[in-house]
C-alpha cells in the first residue's frame, strides 16, 4: 500500500468506536501525509502492523485518538506502527500536543519513540482527583494555616498525594 505525498493523504485503523489493527504486507509513505492512529490502552496491539515501511521524503504527521468511550489517555507506550524493523522516528512528527483529544496537558505529556520494532506514543503524567483523604477542605490554592492539603490524588501515575490544585488545571 502506498500513501502519497500530500498531508490530505490519511491512513487510519477503525474510527472512534473500535480500534482493530490494519494490517498491510507494505506500507510506503511517499512523503508528507497524516496518520491518524485509534488506540485503545497502552500495551494493546498496534493500530498499523506492516511487514515492510518505506518512508519517502517528508514528514508523516501523527494525529493519535483514543476509543470515544475512553474518558482520557491513560500513561503508558501505545504501539502505533508496527513493522518487521524499526521505523526511523524523525520520519514521524507528532501534532501539536493541545491538539490531542483527550489528552490533558496541564498535567499529561505524549511524545514519540521507538518500542522495538514499533512506532510509539508515549503518554506519561495523570489526572488529579479529589479524595478528601486529608482534611476534607476543597483548597485550589496553599494558604497560611495549611500550606499543603493532602485532598487531592494524582491517577495514572500511579494514585499519589498532590498539592491544591487550581480549577483550571482540573479541567
Amino acid at each position: 500500500m502506498t500513501v502519497a505525498d500530500t498531508a490530505s493523504a490519511v491512513i487510519a485503523n477503525g474510527g472512534l468506536t473500535g480500534a482493530a489493527t490494519f494490517t498491510v504486507n507494505s506500507l510506503t509513505f511517499g512523503g508528507a501525509a497524516t496518520f491518524t492512529p485509534v488506540l485503545s490502552a497502552p500495551g494493546a496491539a498496534p493500530a498499523v502492523a506492516t511487514a515492510t515501511l518505506v518512508n519517502g521524503s517528508g514528514l508523516v504527521t501523527v494525529n493519535p485518538s483514543v476509543l470515544a468511550a475512553t474518558p482520557t489517555w491513560a500513561a503508558g507506550t501505545y504501539d502505533l506502527l508496527s513493522s518487521g524493523s524499526a521505523p526511523t522516528l524523525g520520519a514521524f512528527s507528532l501534532v501539536a500536543q493541545s491538539s490531542i483529544l483527550k489528552l490533558r496537558t496541564v498535567r499529561q505529556s505524549a511524545v514519540l519513540a521507538l518500542d522495538g520494532n514499533a512506532l510509539a506514543l508515549v503518554v506519561t503524567g495523570g489526572l488529579p482527583i479529589w479524595t478528601g483523604a486529608d482534611d476534607g477542605v476543597w483548597a485550589t490554592a496553599p494558604d497560611l494555616v495549611t500550606p499543603f492539603h493532602q485532598n487531592w490524588s494524582v491517577v495514572n501515575t500511579p494514585p499519589r498525594p498532590c498539592p491544591p490544585i487550581s480549577l483550571p488545571a482540573i479541567m
